[in-house]
């Protein structure tokens, strides 16, 4: 209850009170462990970045769900929120969790969480990332053909803000 406060007073600051039901929504899915909860929170077809793994759709980012929160027992403490836009949004957390076998990390660290949201307030790309100017990068998804003849579906990124 306390962390949902420092939320809406930071939020208030910024003039962004409808994003007060979205991340009451994404944080209340991680910290419950909720999977139906978490899905609600993301568009069909959101994209979802983590490190060097791409996760497209809900059913693949259901699997980071159980791969990256529920296997580490992982919570987020937001730390600070940037809005950069009606539909962009930046969280500072810290992560903790059991890291230790899988990565060697024994204390909480932090991380970047650059939202994009649909006009319904739910995720269309979420890329997290240990890296603070990351949270300036915007993804662009371009359908074509890459150079070797493959069709698809290519992110690319570009400097924002």
């Amino acid at each position: 209850m306390k962390e949902m406060q420092k939320l809406q007073f930071q939020l208030q600051n910024q003039k962004c009170l409808k994003h007060i039901f979205f991340l009451h929504q994404f944080l209340r899915a991680i910290h419950e462990k909720d999977p139906n909860l978490l899905a609600e929170s993301f568009d069909l077809h959101a994209v979802l970045e983590d490190g060097a793994k791409t996760y497209n759709g809900r059913d693949a980012i259901n699997t980071w769900r159980a791969d990256v929160l529920i296997a580490h027992n992982t919570t987020v403490a937001i730390q600070k929120i940037t809005t950069r836009s009606d539909h962009k949004l930046v969280l500072e957390v810290i992560m903790d969790g059991d890291f230790k076998e899988s990565h060697g990390i024994t204390e909480p660290f932090t991380l970047y969480m650059a939202f994009t949201l649909a006009s319904s307030s739910v995720i269309q790309s979420l890329i997290i990332t240990p890296l603070r100017h990351r949270m300036f990068v915007e993804r662009i998804d371009v359908t074509g053909v890459h150079a070797g003849g493959t069709k698809g579906v290519f992110g690319a990124y570009c400097a924002c803000g």
